[in-house]
């Protein structure tokens, strides 16, 4: 029977949602940057304007004049962020959820295909990282975490995985109670990519396709993971 998966969580813990698309680019960057310019402010897109530092906080002086990136373009959605032979979406402050987050990718991703500025894509990733605060989340998982010295107290441990899943990567960061001030944290980092065939990846659906999978298999390994009592704990929401 196929694992029934929520749709969300509430509060939600993600932190940061990451989506690359790498490619093999077939003109100069600077000349590109100018073309996604005209692309995305003609669809609502502004220039990212990050926020101004406190100079008397920052120590610096205020003759120092701090530029904006022009490689990185928002909406009350997305920040896209531009680099040579890369495209990188993230939320632009809370996950507005995959329907609505992966629709405006798409829309960028058809306007970038139809204007010929990405092609030969040779990769597709996403990572989604989620903060659990004042829990230990080795805890909490169905996987097994044994240390042998049982008098001491174990904090700030990482651990790493990775295994192939059909034609897909599968990368498990976990990093387990984490101390800050007062209080500690954990997070579950899920990082799924797939190596395309620049040849069979030529349209915005074959690329769709790809991250609606691999965001498929974030949630399978995310949720899976988890006991079935964390997991109640944390509100979940099914369909």
């Amino acid at each position: 029977m196929k694992q029934k998966l929520p749709i969300k969580i509430s509060p939600e813990r993600l932190k940061d949602t990451i989506v690359e698309i790498r490619y093999q680019p077939n003109i100069p960057f600077e000349y590109r940057l100018g073309f996604f310019y005209k692309i995305l402010t003609q669809n609502q897109f502004k220039v990212f304007t990050p926020h101004t530092p406190n100079f008397s906080e920052a120590g610096s002086s205020p003759f120092i004049r701090f530029e904006s990136p022009k490689n990185i373009f928002s909406n009350n959605v997305l920040h896209v962020h531009l680099e040579n032979e890369r495209v990188v979406f993230n939320s632009n402050g809370e996950y507005s959820g995959w329907n609505v987050f992966s629709s405006h990718i798409e829309n960028c991703l058809q306007s970038f295909l139809s204007e010929g500025l990405i092609m030969n894509i040779n990769r597709v990733g996403l990572r989604f990282i989620s903060e659990f605060e004042n829990v230990q989340i080795f805890d909490q998982l169905k996987w097994q975490f044994d240390f042998p010295w049982e008098e001491c107290t174990t904090v700030n441990t990482s651990f790493r995985t990775e295994w192939v899943d059909e034609t897909d990567i599968v990368t498990v960061n976990l990093l387990n109670n984490v101390q800050r001030d007062t209080s500690s944290f954990s997070l579950m980092d899920v990082d799924i990519r797939h190596e395309a065939d620049s040849n069979s990846v030529t349209h915005t659906d074959a690329i769709m396709n790809m991250l609606n999978r691999l965001h498929s298999k974030e949630k399978l390994v995310f949720f899976g993971l988890m006991k079935d009592e964390f997991l109640q704990s944390l509100n979940p929401t099914y369909e």
